[in-house]
């Protein structure tokens, strides 16, 4: 049985399995709590016969190997460009177990592991400084991690003033309202416009294009035959009809 306390040590297919089932118990407690709700996260354990990912009940508060304990927020959101759902989670660490169970008590005495806490917001922090100094590439923002592809910003060398490629940092941030229910001036998303749009859009067609080819033995013709029909037929989907278009 794993849990994710060991996520560096899992494989793709457990990290993939790991966040969807994450993404499914912020997304029920959201349904809910509420649209805007930041949801206390529980430990997730894996079931070594299915493969599966369930929820550990518990107080929400972690040991960690080094006598320090966390928390783990996470939120729901959704892309105002693409429309496609985002989830947000992160950590916040404490000294020790009794202490988070007491800023907890403070912050929302009745919150719980599965619920909306209150004065709480999770924010997302761009940057081209690395947020950590032992293990920059921790927070690279990735468009596409396995294919090497990260979010690039040009930005003039001081040197020579010629335009250099620089990863964009990303991280989300927690931070709590004060006793009168006001958040610190720095509690606001702060985003960086990547300028590498073309060449990520060009690999992400190029992937496209090879996840789509015909299968084997079928000439491009009857391909598009065979697409043709899907899409008269309004049995087509997304992919196919982009596929048609590229034949």
């Amino acid at each position: 049985m794993s849990n994710t306390s060991n996520v560096s040590k899992l494989s793709a297919s457990q990290l993939a399995a790991n966040r969807m089932a994450i993404h499914t118990f912020i997304a029920n407690a959201t349904a809910k709590y509420g649209r805007g709700s930041v949801i206390l996260l529980p430990e997730f354990v894996e079931d070594a016969t299915t493969g599966a990912w369930s929820p550990v009940q518990g107080n929400g508060i972690r040991p960690t190997s080094t006598n320090s304990a966390f928390m783990r927020f996470g939120k729901m959101t959704i892309n105002g460009v693409t429309g496609k759902p985002q989830y947000l989670y992160t950590n916040h660490f404490g000294d020790n177990e009794s202490e988070l169970g007491n800023m907890l008590s403070f912050i929302d005495p009745t919150a719980s592991v599965g619920t909306a806490v209150r004065g709480i917001r999770l924010i997302v922090q761009e940057s081209l400084v690395p947020f950590s100094r032992t293990n920059p590439s921790r927070d690279i923002k990735w468009a596409d991690q396995s294919a090497g592809l990260a979010c690039l910003k040009y930005v003039p060398d001081e040197a020579t003033g010629e335009l250099k490629e620089c990863p964009i940092y990303r991280r989300t941030k927690v931070f709590f309202a004060d006793d009168e229910g006001n958040y610190p001036p720095a509690a606001i998303n702060t985003l960086i416009q990547h300028d590498n749009g073309a060449a990520l859009s060009e690999a992400a067609f190029t992937r496209f294009q090879q996840a789509n080819k015909p299968a084997a033995g079928m000439g491009s013709a009857a391909r598009k035959a065979e697409l043709l029909v899907k899409i008269a037929a309004s049995t087509a989907t997304p992919a196919e009809v982009q596929e048609f278009a590229t034949l």
